[in-house]
């Protein structure tokens, strides 16, 4: 892929976790509780697999966030 499909899929993938981050954040200025829909997402910020041999693995949408090597 070129660079540029990447960026794009990059902003995408992006947008709508921060459009959630978002309402999450206007809700907690406007002293609203979460729904537990909510909470469950930001329960899967960020986890960690494989305890095996080799690296451990990442995943959640808090990954979406973080731009990849595409070089």
């Amino acid at each position: 892929m070129r660079v540029q499909q990447h960026q794009v899929h990059f902003f995408k993938q992006m947008a709508p976790r921060l459009e959630q981050l978002e309402t999450l954040a206007r809700k907690e200025l406007a002293t609203e509780p979460f729904t537990a829909e909510e909470q469950t997402w930001l329960k899967k910020t960020i986890g960690r697999r494989g305890f095996g041999s080799g690296p451990p693995r990442y995943d959640g949408w808090h990954c979406d966030l973080h731009v990849q090597d595409f070089f």
